[in-house]
């Protein structure tokens, strides 16, 4: 028993140290500007790079921000049907 409970605490044990604070969208781009052409989603015959998918990144957020008057920061709910066009 005390070698089960071990086991599980080793695999809950899921903290990870990042060497700075930062926002997931600095992340992503960050990921863009180091791999620009690699794959970054997938979906039945269709993918796109990272540099494809920040095309639609910026797309939808100047769209939320000009057409629905979204205020950067804003929490909002995106409910679409499963696609890369979504």
């Amino acid at each position: 028993m005390p070698d089960e409970r071990l086991l599980m605490q080793s695999m809950n044990n899921t903290q990870v140290s990042f060497p700075s604070i930062t926002c997931i969208h600095d992340e992503f781009v960050y990921q863009v500007m180091k791999h620009p052409q690699k794959l970054a989603v997938e979906l039945d015959e269709q993918s796109l790079t990272y540099c494809e998918l920040l095309y639609y990144v910026q797309v939808l957020s100047l769209t939320l921000v000009n057409e629905y008057h979204v205020i950067p920061g804003e929490v909002i709910c995106q409910c679409v049907e499963r696609s890369l066009s979504m």
